[in-house]
């Protein structure tokens, strides 16, 4: 973007303020929200291409990049979103889920006996 745009694209997302690194931190929260709302496109670079060389006269908001994205997306590689997700994250997810699922059948088991017996 800083190519298309220069200085006004500095100025829309810059705050002036030095990270230990000595890059602005504006600018980097910048990149990584925009990084993380555009992650849907990871399968799709042409969407992204295709926006970079249909950009508006002035540095587009992320909303209205991403609206731009989305106009040369193919419907197959949008949905292909990248999982963020670790091994064991999905490892305790999935024991969370046999959890409930144990518990919603001894419920369902204890109302169909409790049924049974009030009969």
């Amino acid at each position: 973007m800083f190519t298309n745009y220069g200085v006004s694209f500095l100025r829309k997302w810059s705050n002036g303020v030095m990270d230990s690194h000595n890059l602005d931190e504006g600018l980097q929260a910048t990149k990584k929200m925009w990084a993380l709302k555009l992650g849907c496109f990871l399968n799709d670079k042409g969407a992204i291409k295709n926006a970079l060389l249909n950009l508006p006269e002035h540095p587009p908001s992320l909303p209205a990049f991403e609206a731009l994205c989305k106009q040369f997306r193919t419907t197959e590689a949008y949905h292909a979103l990248p999982n963020h997700l670790s091994e064991t994250a999905i490892k305790n997810g999935k024991l969370q889920l046999e959890s409930i699922k144990r518990m919603l059948e001894t419920s369902a088991m204890l109302k169909g006996k409790h049924h049974v017996e009030a009969d």
